[in-house]
Protein backbone atom coordinates (compact mmCIF):
# COMPACT_ATOMS: atom_id res chain seq x y z
CA UNK A 1 0.00 0.00 0.00
CA UNK A 2 0.83 3.44 -0.56
CA UNK A 3 -0.20 7.02 0.85
CA UNK A 4 -3.06 8.56 -1.51
CA UNK A 5 -3.46 12.14 -1.69
CA UNK A 6 -7.06 13.21 -2.81
CA UNK A 7 -7.29 15.43 -5.99
CA UNK A 8 -10.96 17.45 -6.75
CA UNK A 9 -13.80 15.34 -6.64
CA UNK A 10 -15.29 14.63 -10.61
CA UNK A 11 -18.48 16.49 -10.98
CA UNK A 12 -20.15 13.77 -12.11
CA UNK A 13 -20.42 12.57 -8.74
CA UNK A 14 -21.16 15.98 -7.30
CA UNK A 15 -23.97 15.74 -10.09
CA UNK A 16 -25.08 12.67 -9.31
CA UNK A 17 -25.96 13.37 -6.19
CA UNK A 18 -27.71 16.33 -6.51
CA UNK A 19 -30.17 14.41 -8.61
CA UNK A 20 -33.03 13.54 -6.95
CA UNK A 21 -34.90 13.16 -9.92
CA UNK A 22 -32.46 9.40 -10.44
CA UNK A 23 -32.08 8.83 -6.95
CA UNK A 24 -28.69 9.06 -6.31
CA UNK A 25 -27.26 5.52 -5.01
CA UNK A 26 -24.01 3.61 -5.44
CA UNK A 27 -25.94 1.14 -7.78
CA UNK A 28 -26.31 4.22 -10.46
CA UNK A 29 -23.22 5.71 -10.31
CA UNK A 30 -21.55 7.17 -13.29
CA UNK A 31 -18.64 4.65 -12.80
CA UNK A 32 -16.63 5.31 -15.97
CA UNK A 33 -15.90 9.06 -14.92
CA UNK A 34 -15.64 8.42 -11.08
CA UNK A 35 -13.01 5.53 -12.15
CA UNK A 36 -11.16 7.98 -14.03
CA UNK A 37 -10.70 9.91 -11.33
CA UNK A 38 -9.70 8.02 -8.89
CA UNK A 39 -6.95 6.07 -10.83
CA UNK A 40 -5.41 9.96 -11.50
CA UNK A 41 -5.31 9.89 -7.23
CA UNK A 42 -4.01 7.02 -7.22
CA UNK A 43 -1.90 7.33 -9.79
CA UNK A 44 -2.73 4.47 -12.19
CA UNK A 45 -2.10 1.69 -8.94
CA UNK A 46 -4.48 -0.10 -6.77
CA UNK A 47 -5.44 1.51 -3.69
CA UNK A 48 -4.38 -2.32 -1.78
CA UNK A 49 -1.92 -4.11 -4.04
CA UNK A 50 0.09 -1.65 -6.02
CA UNK A 51 -0.58 -3.50 -9.45
CA UNK A 52 -1.05 -1.47 -12.15
CA UNK A 53 -4.81 -0.93 -12.97
CA UNK A 54 -6.91 -1.82 -15.59
CA UNK A 55 -9.83 0.69 -15.50
CA UNK A 56 -12.23 -1.84 -17.52
CA UNK A 57 -12.06 -4.69 -14.29
CA UNK A 58 -11.10 -1.85 -11.48
CA UNK A 59 -13.47 -1.73 -8.66
CA UNK A 60 -14.35 0.97 -6.66
CA UNK A 61 -14.31 0.31 -3.20
CA UNK A 62 -15.57 2.11 -0.31
CA UNK A 63 -12.72 2.32 2.74
CA UNK A 64 -15.55 1.88 5.18
CA UNK A 65 -17.77 -0.62 3.67
CA UNK A 66 -21.15 1.42 2.61
CA UNK A 67 -23.26 -1.79 4.61
CA UNK A 68 -21.76 -0.38 7.47
CA UNK A 69 -21.54 3.41 6.82
CA UNK A 70 -24.49 3.89 4.44
CA UNK A 71 -24.28 7.61 4.73
CA UNK A 72 -20.60 7.49 3.21
CA UNK A 73 -21.47 5.38 0.01
CA UNK A 74 -20.84 8.49 -1.84
CA UNK A 75 -18.75 10.25 -0.37
CA UNK A 76 -15.58 10.82 -2.43
CA UNK A 77 -12.77 11.27 0.58
CA UNK A 78 -14.42 7.32 1.01
CA UNK A 79 -14.07 6.19 -2.72
CA UNK A 80 -10.82 3.86 -3.77
CA UNK A 81 -10.16 2.07 -6.80
CA UNK A 82 -8.66 -1.36 -6.41
CA UNK A 83 -7.78 -3.61 -9.09
CA UNK A 84 -9.89 -6.97 -9.61
CA UNK A 85 -8.23 -8.83 -6.98
CA UNK A 86 -7.73 -12.33 -9.07
CA UNK A 87 -11.23 -12.57 -8.94
CA UNK A 88 -11.37 -15.49 -11.76
CA UNK A 89 -8.73 -17.68 -10.02
CA UNK A 90 -10.53 -18.94 -7.45
CA UNK A 91 -10.77 -18.02 -3.27
CA UNK A 92 -7.14 -19.11 -2.47
CA UNK A 93 -6.06 -15.81 -4.69
CA UNK A 94 -8.34 -13.55 -4.14
CA UNK A 95 -7.22 -10.60 -2.35
CA UNK A 96 -7.76 -6.21 -1.87
CA UNK A 97 -11.38 -5.42 -1.84
CA UNK A 98 -12.55 -9.10 -3.69
CA UNK A 99 -11.37 -10.54 -0.34
CA UNK A 100 -11.80 -7.63 2.21
CA UNK A 101 -16.22 -7.96 1.42
CA UNK A 102 -17.54 -5.70 4.05
CA UNK A 103 -14.83 -6.53 6.48
CA UNK A 104 -13.34 -2.75 8.10
CA UNK A 105 -9.80 -2.12 7.81
CA UNK A 106 -7.32 -0.34 10.22
CA UNK A 107 -5.01 0.70 6.91
CA UNK A 108 -6.06 3.84 5.62
CA UNK A 109 -4.00 4.75 2.46
CA UNK A 110 -5.43 8.23 2.65
CA UNK A 111 -3.75 8.45 6.42
CA UNK A 112 -0.32 8.05 5.89
CA UNK A 113 -0.21 4.13 5.80
CA UNK A 114 3.30 4.11 4.52
CA UNK A 115 5.22 5.06 8.05
CA UNK A 116 3.76 1.46 8.97
CA UNK A 117 4.97 -0.79 6.70
CA UNK A 118 8.25 -2.12 5.56
CA UNK A 119 9.08 -5.25 2.73
CA UNK A 120 11.36 -7.89 3.50
CA UNK A 121 13.69 -10.01 1.13
CA UNK A 122 10.92 -11.92 -0.24
CA UNK A 123 8.75 -9.39 -0.98
CA UNK A 124 6.44 -9.90 1.90
CA UNK A 125 5.02 -6.76 3.35
CA UNK A 126 5.43 -6.71 7.27
CA UNK A 127 3.56 -3.96 9.24
CA UNK A 128 4.94 -2.44 12.79
CA UNK A 129 0.73 -3.57 14.45
CA UNK A 130 -1.04 -6.79 15.16
CA UNK A 131 -3.84 -5.10 13.35
CA UNK A 132 -2.27 -3.90 10.62
CA UNK A 133 -0.52 -7.37 10.02
CA UNK A 134 -3.92 -8.80 10.42
CA UNK A 135 -5.56 -5.99 7.29
CA UNK A 136 -2.47 -7.78 5.26
CA UNK A 137 -2.06 -11.49 5.96
CA UNK A 138 -6.05 -11.80 6.20
CA UNK A 139 -8.23 -9.62 4.74
CA UNK A 140 -6.32 -7.59 2.51
CA UNK A 141 -4.29 -10.85 1.48
CA UNK A 142 -1.43 -8.95 0.12
CA UNK A 143 1.04 -11.71 0.90
CA UNK A 144 -0.28 -14.26 -1.45
CA UNK A 145 2.22 -15.76 -3.25
CA UNK A 146 1.06 -14.33 -6.61
CA UNK A 147 1.91 -10.61 -4.91
CA UNK A 148 5.17 -11.85 -2.77
CA UNK A 149 6.73 -13.24 -6.89
CA UNK A 150 5.26 -9.64 -8.37
CA UNK A 151 7.18 -7.47 -5.48
CA UNK A 152 10.31 -9.76 -6.15
CA UNK A 153 10.30 -9.55 -9.55
CA UNK A 154 10.15 -5.89 -9.09
CA UNK A 155 12.97 -5.14 -7.30
CA UNK A 156 15.32 -7.37 -9.26
CA UNK A 157 13.95 -5.19 -12.33
CA UNK A 158 15.15 -2.16 -9.85
CA UNK A 159 18.06 -3.46 -8.76
CA UNK A 160 18.84 -4.75 -12.93
CA UNK A 161 17.68 -1.01 -13.68
CA UNK A 162 20.15 0.83 -11.68
CA UNK A 163 23.12 -1.59 -12.62
CA UNK A 164 22.46 -0.82 -16.50
CA UNK A 165 22.82 2.73 -15.42
CA UNK A 166 25.73 2.32 -13.53
CA UNK A 167 28.00 -0.74 -14.35
CA UNK A 168 30.49 0.22 -12.27
CA UNK A 169 28.32 -0.19 -8.89
CA UNK A 170 29.66 3.03 -7.81
CA UNK A 171 25.99 4.27 -6.43
CA UNK A 172 26.21 7.19 -4.48
CA UNK A 173 23.80 8.36 -1.89
CA UNK A 174 23.24 11.23 -4.51
CA UNK A 175 22.51 9.30 -7.33
CA UNK A 176 20.16 6.78 -5.61
CA UNK A 177 18.04 9.67 -4.04
CA UNK A 178 18.13 11.31 -7.74
CA UNK A 179 16.67 8.07 -8.77
CA UNK A 180 14.02 7.47 -6.18
CA UNK A 181 12.70 11.03 -7.13
CA UNK A 182 12.89 9.96 -10.81
CA UNK A 183 10.72 6.97 -10.19
CA UNK A 184 8.07 9.23 -8.41
CA UNK A 185 7.59 12.01 -10.77
CA UNK A 186 6.09 9.80 -13.45
CA UNK A 187 2.21 10.57 -14.04
CA UNK A 188 1.78 6.66 -13.77
CA UNK A 189 3.81 4.95 -11.12
CA UNK A 190 5.36 1.80 -11.66
CA UNK A 191 3.88 -1.33 -10.01
CA UNK A 192 4.17 -1.86 -6.55
CA UNK A 193 5.82 1.56 -6.24
CA UNK A 194 6.48 2.10 -2.42
CA UNK A 195 7.52 -1.29 -2.19
CA UNK A 196 10.77 0.00 -5.01
CA UNK A 197 10.78 3.60 -3.21
CA UNK A 198 11.44 1.37 0.01
CA UNK A 199 14.52 -0.14 -1.34
CA UNK A 200 15.93 2.45 -2.88
CA UNK A 201 15.87 4.44 0.08
CA UNK A 202 17.57 1.53 1.85
CA UNK A 203 20.07 1.44 -0.49
CA UNK A 204 20.69 5.18 -0.72
CA UNK A 205 20.72 5.21 3.13
CA UNK A 206 23.76 2.35 2.93
CA UNK A 207 26.02 4.97 1.25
Amino acid sequence: MRDITKGPEPEALQRHRRDVAVGPTFDNLPRGEVKAALSRDQRGLCCYCMRRLDLATARIEHWAPKSKHPDRALDWQNLLLACDGHAGEGPEAHTCDVLTSDTEIALDPLNGVERWLRYDAQGRILARRADHTRDIEQTLGLNRPQLTRGRRAAVDGLIDGLRRKKADKEWSREWLESEQRRLGERERLQAFHALLDYWIGKLAARR
